[in-house]
């Protein structure tokens, strides 16, 4: 996915990995990747932005498998 639909995200990329794994980065100053674009490990996908209820510049990451929310730190330690 990748738009502005979702209230409070702002501009929103969720990328689907195997597994029913899905990372999702939001409130990104531009995206820069479309709809069913594969992406590639270390390729830039978005600028980070202060979009939706964003105060501050910052990337709303969350790592989701099967729809639901997973601690991140167990994924990138």
């Amino acid at each position: 996915y990748g738009g502005a639909d979702l209230r409070d995200y702002g501009n929103l990329i969720v990328i689907d990995h195997d597994g029913g794994f899905a990372t999702v980065y939001a409130h990104n100053q531009v995206n820069l990747v479309t709809r069913g674009e594969r992406v590639s490990k270390g390729q830039v996908i978005a600028k980070v932005g202060m979009t939706g209820i964003a105060e501050t510049p910052y990337v709303h990451f969350e790592i989701r498998q099967n729809a639901k929310a997973k601690d991140p730190l167990a994924f990138l330690q």
